[in-house]
C-alpha cells in the first residue's frame, strides 16, 4: 500500500512540473494579449477619426450657411 501511495505522488508531483515547465500555450496568451491591444488602439483612432471628420462637416456646413450639427 506504502508503494502505491508513493508511486501515485511521485506521478502527480511529476505531472505537476511537467505542466508548469510547458511554455506551448504562453505563445497563445502573448498572442491574445497583443490582438487584445491592437482592437483598443484601432478603436481609439477611428473614433477620433469620427470626431474629426464630425468637426470637418459641421465647419463646411457653417461655412454654407447651415447650422451645425450637435453631438
Amino acid at each position: 500500500m506504502n508503494k502505491t501511495i508513493t508511486a501515485a505522488y511521485l506521478y502527480a508531483t511529476g505531472r505537476l512540473r511537467s505542466l508548469a515547465e510547458d511554455e506551448r500555450g504562453a505563445g497563445m496568451a502573448e498572442y491574445t494579449l497583443l490582438l487584445a491591444l491592437v482592437a483598443i488602439a484601432l478603436v481609439a483612432f477611428f473614433t477620433g477619426l469620427a470626431n474629426a471628420i464630425g468637426v470637418a462637416l459641421n465647419k463646411v456646413i457653417t461655412e454654407l450657411g447651415g447650422t451645425a450639427v450637435s453631438n
